[in-house]
C-alpha cells in the first residue's frame, strides 16, 4: 500500500503522529520540515524508514520504502512503541 494513502487512513482513524526524531541534519530532518514529524529513521541506499503514531496509548509503528514520499510503500508495522524491544 503507498506511504501516503496508509498515512491519512491512520490519521483518519485517530491515530496521531509520534514525534521521536530530534536531529537537525539528514533525510529525516527534511521529512520533518516536509510535515511527517512520524519519522523515526531512514538507511541510506535503498532508503527504508521507520514511523511512529500512537493512539488512546497504544503505538504503532510503521516502516515503508523508498526513494520519495509520494512513491514510498509500507512494508511493515507493528505495535510497539519507539525504542523499546
Amino acid at each position: 500500500m503507498p506511504f501516503v494513502s496508509a498515512r491519512k487512513a491512520l490519521i483518519n482513524s485517530g491515530w496521531k503522529p509520534n514525534p521521536t526524531y530530534s536531529g537537525e541534519f539528514g533525510v529525516e530532518s527534511v521529512l520533518v520540515r516536509k510535515g511527517y514529524p512520524e519519522i523515526e529513521s531512514c538507511t541510506e541506499g535503498v532508503r527504508y524508514c521507520s514511523f511512529n503514531y500512537v493512539k488512546d496509548g497504544v503505538c504503532l509503528g510503521v516502516g515503508a520504502v523508498g526513494e520519495e514520499i509520494k512513491g514510498m510503500k509500507v512494508y511493515a508495522w507493528a505495535f510497539k512503541c519507539p525504542g523499546k524491544e
